[in-house]
């Protein structure tokens, strides 16, 4: 009984760190590895899944998993090589090129462990996608409660603990709770929001209440990041549709709802890249990085290497516009230039191959989702394509929420290989 209350406990304290993007402490002296708090525990895990599999004597994971991400691996390290020795960037920048290669490579690398990790771990301890199930809306509300608190004023970013979840002590104008600026806030919301409205083992009355308020919260504090993660979850809803009148009363809601997220944003001038220069800044960042990709022939240039391709003569004439950016061009910008979307940053890093490859692990788990009758696929499911959506905005190498998915639905389908 109390090893099931311990159980409970952790996986709703990882429920509630997963979609937190930074916490001071841990990422003043961690920077990247310590930002998101997820990541920083994950990590500090990895000895104990690691002495899991030496006990065990072996691992279970699927084989093509594994072989795709030493190809990714093999295309990263190449690459550098080729753009480190052969074109010799990066001369005169505060960050050296090796060092970023390594700790990006270091972030790559740590990810697809833990990855293979958890999923042997999820394989062997398939109970415990109950307890997920269970923890899931209570880490959704103690989230939502904390930013009806701030919303309120009972709670003050401005001063005590709250400001460890402001990056460098800033301030926004707008609550998030326990996230640093809106956008993560959205995808929260987007991730939560989505399965208690739809999800069967949520069906009282009081869990659809909270998705539809974490999704209008996060409409109502202008959490742009919210639209990308509604349309493709509105995706996984229409493909894991039967045809029957439930279905279709769970798309019309909500494609409806993710409608008129569009239509206000829209009205808002959110995504104008005149009127709003954080759009000019992430669309600018995006047309940069392809031209970047295109001019190496979509080969790549290594892992960590795009921060020396962010140039003035790769960029539109838009980016220019956006003042915030223009520090990104001098060689002495203590920040990593960021494509601000996933798939980019693998192609300009890793090459066309690369992007395919991580496509390809993408595909093969939203299939598992797609195809599982199960409720914890069903929950990895809204959660990977809430997560594919998110990364057309976002350029990290390690992302909680999507290990976490990708883990438990790989785990389920070589829990299926093997019979148990």
């Amino acid at each position: 009984m109390i090893y099931l209350k311990i159980k409970n406990l952790i996986y709703f304290f990882l429920l509630v760190i997963l979609p937190i993007d930074w916490f001071a402490p841990t990422g003043n002296l961690f920077r990247e590895l310590g930002a998101k708090p997820a990541v920083f525990v994950l990590f500090c895990l990895m000895p104990f899944f690691i002495m899991r599999v030496i006990y065990h004597k072996n691992i279970k994971v699927p084989s093509w998993l594994v072989m795709n991400i030493f190809l990714m691996l093999l295309l990263g390290v190449a690459s550098f090589f080729m753009s480190y020795l052969v074109k010799d960037v990066g001369e005169g920048y505060f960050k050296p090129p090796l060092m970023q290669f390594i700790f990006q490579l270091g972030m790559f690398g740590s990810f697809y462990l833990l990855l293979l990790l958890l999923i042997d771990f999820f394989h062997r301890n398939n109970e415990d996608f109950k307890i997920v199930l269970r923890m899931f809306p209570m880490a959704a509300f103690f989230h939502f409660s904390i930013f009806l608190l701030e919303s309120q004023g009972l709670l003050d970013d401005s001063s005590g603990w709250l400001l460890n979840f402001r990056v460098d002590g800033g301030l926004i104008e707008r609550p998030t709770g326990l996230f640093s600026e809106p956008s993560y806030y959205g995808f929260f919301a987007a991730i939560y929001g989505a399965p208690l409205l739809l999800m069967k083992p949520f069906r009282k009355w009081y869990f659809r209440v909270l998705g539809v308020t974490l999704i209008v919260s996060a409409v109502m504090i202008n959490a742009k990041s919210i639209f990308p993660v509604l349309f493709f979850q509105l995706l996984y809803l229409a493909i894991t549709s039967n045809g029957s009148r439930v279905s279709f009363y769970k798309i019309f809601i909500y494609s409806g709802l993710s409608f008129a997220v569009f239509i206000y944003f829209l009205s808002q001038n959110t995504v104008s890249v005149y009127e709003n220069m954080s759009v000019a800044y992430r669309l600018g960042a995006n047309l940069l990085a392809f031209n970047a990709a295109i001019d190496n022939y979509f080969l790549g240039v290594g892992f960590g290497q795009f921060h020396y391709y962010f140039l003035y003569q790769y960029a539109p004439d838009f980016l220019l516009i956006s003042q915030e950016v223009q520090p990104m061009f001098s060689p002495d910008s203590l920040t990593r230039a960021s494509t601000f979307n996933v798939y980019l940053r693998y192609l300009v890093e890793l090459g066309l191959g690369g992007v395919v490859l991580f496509i390809l692990i993408l595909y093969s788990a939203a299939k598992i989702s797609w195809k599982s009758k199960s409720h914890i696929a069903q929950l990895s499911g809204f959660g990977v394509f809430g997560c594919i959506g998110f990364m057309f905005t976002q350029d990290s190498y390690f992302y909680p929420q999507l290990l976490f998915y990708l883990a438990i639905l790989f785990g389920l389908i070589q829990m299926k290989k093997n019979g148990t």
